[in-house]
């Protein structure tokens, strides 16, 4: 039993890191292998309710929240919750799947969770295999993770209307969620883009859903008062060739929103910015209408690191703190955003599971749009960091 277990972790392990591991390889890719996806003119007027797809669309609702038979896809839900005790958390839950032919499909999932109260960051994490994979169909998703003598971990959702239960494995913290959309989705790149030879990417959000249920803290159940949650969906036969990636999401309290990144290469050379501005709704949103967004592109995104964080389990050195300007065009006002992590240590190693160490935490966002205040909450991803020093 130990050798077939120990056979089917090792599958794992190489299935899920050759699809994220791919951003450490071993050659540095060429500025082509990044072409800034190309806007789909008509992203933001498929009708609500439409069954299938729409000319100028490539995704369609509820089909596409449903699993793929793609080689890399997941389900990512970052965010902030407030307790009915005045208490706040950062939470983090990820279902990754991977598929491979002649292979079953493998998953691999992160959990984790900031307690800003006491300064702590926990995370676990787990990896399963299924022979039941089923793709497309109307009925959304049902996922779960499994692990032996532990209660699943699972994600359910269609429509926009998602639920969400993890536990650690210490009886740290566990989740009990509902979480719906609000607003509508953001199709990036208006839904579909290339990274050239590495493949092409599906990739939409539902950039603010409310939260209710519970998060339980050492066992003790605490009712969720308010959050917001942001939610990414990506898939499909690619496998980025980056040395690493910085992804920002930003939920600003007028209600608009904002999420961008920028790949680089193994030598921490920018290769690519992209990004979407999403406006406040004003009223006019629903849950399965795509919003009107505004792409960002590299000549329009400065990204200044203002500090950073050593690692005292990795050695690993992380930036800490950003300065974000954002250059005023049509569609998008002028900003200067400051990002700051909640707390330092929002680091998790994952090499059990995907092979890879990453910085993810919540973090509070402050500065100027249109020359006037503006606040907020996101999330903030690094990877690549730790290549060539974490400790073993």
């Amino acid at each position: 039993m130990k050798t077939l277990k120990y056979k089917i972790t090792l599958l794992l392990v190489l299935v899920m890191s050759s699809l994220l591991l791919a951003a450490c390889g071993d050659s540095a890719p060429t500025k082509e292998a990044f072409p800034s996806p190309s806007t789909n003119a008509k992203a933001s007027e498929i009708p609500v309710g439409t069954p299938g797809p729409v000319p100028g669309t490539v995704v369609k609702f509820p089909e596409d929240e449903a699993p793929h038979n793609v080689m890399t896809e997941w389900w990512y839900y970052t965010g902030r919750l407030k307790t009915a005790d005045g208490q706040q958390y950062g939470v983090e839950f990820v279902i990754f799947q991977g598929l491979r032919a002649n292979f079953p499909a493998a998953y691999a999932s992160h959990f984790s969770i900031t307690d800003v109260q006491s300064g702590a960051f926990k995370y676990d994490q787990r990896i399963s295999i299924s022979d039941s994979f089923k793709a497309g169909g109307t009925e959304g998703f049902n996922l779960k993770v499994t692990a032996p003598q532990k209660a699943d971990w699972t994600m359910q959702g269609v429509s926009g209307k998602d639920n969400l239960k993890a536990a650690m494995d210490d009886g740290s913290y566990a989740i009990d969620l509902t979480v719906n959309d609000t607003t509508g989705i953001a199709l990036h790149g208006g839904g579909q883009f290339s990274y050239g030879p590495a493949g092409a990417s599906y990739y939409y959000s539902r950039p603010r859903m409310s939260v209710s249920g519970t998060i339980s803290v050492g066992g003790t159940a605490k009712q969720i008062a308010s959050g917001q949650i942001w939610f990414d969906k990506q898939w499909g036969n690619f496998l980025p060739l980056a040395g690493g990636w910085d992804w920002f999401s930003t939920q600003l309290n007028d209600g608009s929103e904002m999420m961008f990144y920028n790949l680089r290469d193994k030598n921490n050379s920018l290769i690519q910015v992209f990004g979407t501005y999403v406006p406040p709704c004003n009223g006019a949103c629903t849950p399965n209408q795509p919003r009107k967004i505004y792409d960002l592109e590299t000549s329009d995104l400065t990204i200044k690191a203002n500090g950073e964080w050593v690692s005292s389990v990795t050695g690993v050195k992380w930036p800490s703190g950003w300065t974000i300007s954002v250059k005023e065009k049509p569609g998008i006002p002028a900003m200067t955003l400051n990002y700051k992590p909640v707390i330092q240590n929002q680091e998790l190693d994952t090499r059990k599971t995907t092979a890879v160490v990453y910085w993810e935490g919540d973090t509070d966002i402050s500065g100027t749009k249109d020359g006037k205040p503006i606040a907020g909450s996101g999330y903030v991803e690094l990877t690549g960091y730790d290549i060539g020093t974490t400790n073993k």
